[in-house]
């Protein structure tokens, strides 16, 4: 059964939230829009639903080969007249970002492309750092000289009070997106949660596992996460480039985080009919905490929230002036090609002092 298939409002005890992108559609037709990560799940469904208001071209950069192509293939058996360029390519290769730029001009940039696995990022956080921090930093100002108009970075709840190099390279993201720029330039950020039915989620992990007869594997028993469909959650991005829906960091409201054992019980009675799986709870990873949370400690909402269905919030969130943000980068920066854990940890913190690293990053070889 496909993850996303499944009646994800049952699951989540409410009904899928209805979310205006009219405003979204004036945003994007006739215009550029570059989509990195346009093979991931997000990336992907994005696609689908800005060709559907008519882009002057529709721009697909990923790392992935296969799954531009697929998501290409997608495109055109539904969208025959759309103009689209698919571009593979790192995000981190700032050569053909700015040849990209340069060649194409998009206009609107919706930033999906990242590395996410907090376990593997635990053990390699310069890759973290290089390919969540300070590619989108580089990223943006890339954007903001060629003029584009709109700028979206999708982030994570784990970028709250962080517990993970994920969390913190997405943090650090964040500093760079909030940092004041071209008056020009909209930007914002937009603090995802966990996305049921993309490849990234737990789901297809589960769902194996189901298959297999079990056991169901959750890291801890009272572990609770905030779940929104993978629907909602384009929508989401789209009302975030909207006129009117601010710029800064925007935070959803999925409602109550819900158990992640819950989730596996769902999927259980959804797929193993009267076969009993079995649920074995091992322990916390790296990087993992219990409960995750929307804003951070030092953070608070501001304002009313955009949208008729109170869908996304602004957050009041800590800055840093431009230049100790370039400062920050330039030390990351240096750690990351000295390869010094112990350099990129106290540049980390001085930039972001809510971090809390993992004890496995702490004891990595400095």
């Amino acid at each position: 059964m496909p993850a996303g298939s499944f009646d994800w409002p049952r699951f989540l005890g409410r009904p899928a939230a209805s979310i205006d992108c009219e405003r979204a559609e004036e945003a994007l037709a006739g215009r550029s829009v570059l989509i990195t990560g346009a093979g991931g799940s997000i990336g992907s469904a994005l696609s689908l639903r800005v060709a559907a208001f008519a882009p002057r071209e529709l721009i697909l950069l990923d790392a992935s080969s296969k799954k531009l192509r697929k998501t290409g293939d997608r495109l055109a058996r539904r969208f025959q007249r759309l103009r689209r360029t698919a571009s593979h390519g790192d995000i981190c290769d700032l050569s053909m970002l700015r040849q990209l730029f340069r060649s194409r001009r998009p206009e609107v940039v919706f930033h999906a492309a990242a590395l996410k696995y907090v376990p593997s990022l635990e053990r390699n956080p310069f890759a973290a750092m290089r390919n969540n921090a300070l590619a989108t930093a580089e990223l943006a100002k890339i954007a903001a000289e060629h003029r584009a108009e709109r700028f979206v970075f999708v982030s994570t709840d784990k970028a709250a009070d962080p517990h993970s190099a994920l969390g913190a390279s997405k943090r650090i993201a964040e500093l760079a997106l909030l940092t004041e720029g071209p008056a020009a330039m909209r930007r914002r950020a937009v603090r995802l949660v966990n996305v049921l039915g993309s490849s990234g989620s737990v789901v297809p992990l589960f769902l194996r596992q189901i298959r297999r007869g079990g056991p169901v594997t959750i890291t801890h028993r009272q572990a609770r996460r905030y779940f929104l469909p993978l629907e909602e959650t384009v929508a989401l991005l789209l009302e975030a480039c909207a006129e009117g829906a601010g710029d800064g960091l925007l935070v959803p409201q999925p409602g109550r985080p819900v158990t992640v054992a819950r989730l596996a019980r769902f999927l259980i009675r959804q797929t193993a009919g009267p076969r009993a799986v079995p649920i074995a709870f091992t322990a916390l990873r790296p990087g993992d905490k219990v409960r995750e949370s929307l804003i951070s400690r030092r953070e608070r909402y501001c304002g009313g929230a955009s949208g008729r269905e109170r869908s996304l919030r602004r957050v009041k969130s800590p800055t840093l002036p431009a230049p100790e943000v370039d400062a920050l980068f330039g030390r990351i920066g240096e750690a990351c090609r000295a390869g010094s854990r112990k350099r990129l940890l106290e540049a980390i913190l001085s930039g972001v002092p809510e971090y809390r690293p993992s004890r496995l990053m702490r004891n990595l070889p400095a």
